[in-house]
Order: structure tokens, then C-alpha cells, then sequence
């Protein structure tokens, strides 16, 4: 049986508009790193996830050209939630900030995508 990257890290839509999107992850032992905290990989996905909600159409695709991507506090149990805010979008490209935080509303990373429109 195959599954996608998202049901892979166990991706939630938590809601989703055409310029806002929020993404959730219920961590469990497969999200840690050997130090039992949260992969960071884990953090990336889920931002780079969240950003690309808000541009998901079955008519156009887009892709993650560039990001900048800060870590700023571990997390180790809990949720992890990616909220995105589209900045700026044209035809071909649009750039969008994602901010990760725990169930505590601590802020663990923060990363700015430009997209890129394939089609």
C-alpha cells in the first residue's frame, strides 16, 4: 500500500483559504530525531506544506522555488502546527511566510517560500 508524503508525517488540514492556511501534525516517536526531539525535516515539511495549501488547485500547479527556513525552539511532544500568510503573488511566482509552532504557541521556526507557477 502506498501513501503520500503528507499521510507519511501525518499531515491535517486544518483550514485552508486562498490566502491563509493552517497545517497540523500530531507528533509521535516517528517525528523525533535520535535526541528525541523533533526532526527538523519534520518542521520544513510541514511549513513547505503550508505553504503550498494555499495555492493547491487541480488547475494550476505550483512549486517551491527558494526558502529561507529559521529554527528557533526544539519541540518534543504535542502538536506542531504551520500557519501560512500569502505576501505577494503574480503569475509566475508568489512568496508566502510560514510560522511553526507548538501546542504551547511557542514559536519553533519561521521560514518565507517563493513559489514558482509550472503551468
Amino acid at each position: 500500500m502506498s501513501q503520500n508524503y503528507h499521510e507519511l508525517l501525518e499531515i491535517e488540514r486544518i483550514s485552508v483559504t486562498s490566502k491563509r492556511s493552517h497545517l497540523q501534525i500530531k507528533l509521535n516517536d516517528k517525528h523525533m530525531n535520535r535526541y528525541k526531539y523533533v526532526h527538523g525535516g519534520v518542521y520544513f515539511s510541514l511549513a513547505d506544506s503550508a505553504a503550498g495549501a494555499i495555492l493547491a488547485s487541480e488547475y494550476e500547479t505550483w512549486v517551491t522555488l527558494n526558502s529561507s527556513f529559521n529554527f528557533i525552539a526544539g519541540c518534543k511532544l504535542g502538536t506542531l502546527n504551520a500557519y501560512a500568510t500569502l505576501v505577494s503573488k503574480t503569475r509566475k511566482t508568489c512568496v508566502i511566510d510560514v510560522s511553526v509552532k507548538d501546542s504551547q504557541d511557542t514559536l519553533c521556526a519561521v521560514g518565507t517560500f517563493t513559489m514558482y507557477h509550472i503551468n
